[in-house]
This record gives C-alpha cells, structure tokens and sequence, in this order.
C-alpha cells in the first residue's frame, strides 16, 4: 500500500508541475513586428532637410508572462527586444542617386542591416494612462550599423491596442560620426548632410499565436 501512494503521489505531483508549466509558457509571448510597422530617419543638410523611410523593418518581441497578459507595472521587465532594418530598403525621395548614397553610407554592401538587439530586458519606466494601457519602455542594448556597434538606451511610449497587439512610438537622436559613417554629399561637394539625424519609430507587434 505504501507503495502505491508514494507511486500516486508521484503522479500526481508531476501532473500538477506538468500544468503549471503550460499555463506558464502558455502565458509568455513572442510578438512578430508587422507590416504596418513604419521606421524614417530625420536629417539636414547645408541646402534642406531631408526624411528616409526604411521599407523592410522587421522583429520580435519575447514577452514576459506578466506583460503578455496586459499586467502593467512600473518597474515590470517587458521582454527581450530583436529589431532588423535593411539598408538597401531606404528610401530618401529623391530618385536613385540619392539613395545608392545612403546605401554606400551606411556600407550596405558589407553591412545590409541596421541592427538593434537588448543586452537586458527591456522595462516599464512609468504608466501614463492606466485606462487605455499607455506606458513608458525603455530598452538597453547594442545599436550596429555600417559595421560599428553602439551600445545605446531607447526610451518608446507604448500601447496595448488590444491583448494581442502592441503599439510602439518615439524617436532616438544620434549622431552619423559615432557609426563613422561619412556624411553624404552632392554637386561636388557644396551640398554635405548633416552630422546629426532622428531615427522615428512606429512600431508594431502582434501576438497571432495567442489569439483566443
């Protein structure tokens, strides 16, 4: 008889670690970035200014449990953050020559995505509006283009459009000399980009597999 509880207890323990487990994973979430996701890049030159838009972006997000279900706390760890833009995808408006000079700016032909990868997990900085899910996420990680590697803090608002799509804006001002990217230039010369741009994100993420 002692045998056969220890026996059923086993069982019965493992079967209760067993769901547990599910509905832990089950909770966790893997957001894809979507195709209505935008992503531009704001600069000026000695003659105008001038917007690239970056028609390829793609990503995920490996969301927490807690995140995942809409449970937002200050302080709360979101998820691992995994962003990929390509370069021969941007686009300055201004015909071919324009953009082979993004391109070989940004040394695509070496270097064909820009890259953005969390060293930690991403977290909820503060809540703006707890009715309609609107909070702060700041993410820490390594920022690679033209074959520099920066480590770099982005600081987005983000949304919850419904449980299973995420909304994420903002902007992050750098600098095209701290990639050792050569600033672009045209008419001999005369007409040099400047050194300082803003990165414009509008991105977002959806959860297709956790929909009920």
């Amino acid at each position: 008889m002692k045998f056969l509880y220890n026996y059923y207890l086993k069982i019965s323990l493992l079967f209760f670690f067993s769901i547990a487990t599910i509905g832990v994973f089950a909770q966790t979430g893997t957001f894809k970035l979507t195709s209505e996701s935008e992503v531009s890049v704001d600069g000026t030159s000695t003659l105008h200014t001038w917007k690239t838009a970056v028609n390829t972006v793609e990503g995920e997000l490996q969301a927490g449990s807690k995140f995942a279900k809409m449970k937002l706390k200050e302080g709360e760890e979101v998820g691992i953050v995994a962003l990929k833009f390509e370069v021969a995808s941007m686009d300055g408006g201004r015909g071919d020559a324009m953009n082979e000079k993004i391109t070989n700016a940004f040394k695509a032909s070496e270097n064909p995505y820009i890259e953005f990868k969390s060293t930690e997990p991403a977290v909820i900085s503060s809540i703006t509006n707890k009715v309609d899910n609107v909070f702060l996420l700041t993410s820490k990680g390594e920022l690679s283009m033209a074959g520099k590697t920066q480590t770099v803090e982005i600081q987005l608002e983000g949304k919850f459009i419904d449980a299973n799509t995420i909304q994420f804006t903002g902007k992050r001002e750098m600098k095209m000399s701290d990639f050792d990217i050569e600033q672009p230039s045209a008419m001999f010369g005369t007409i040099v980009a400047g050194d300082d741009i803003t990165v414009n994100f509008d991105l977002k993420f959806s959860n297709s597999t956790n929909k009920m």
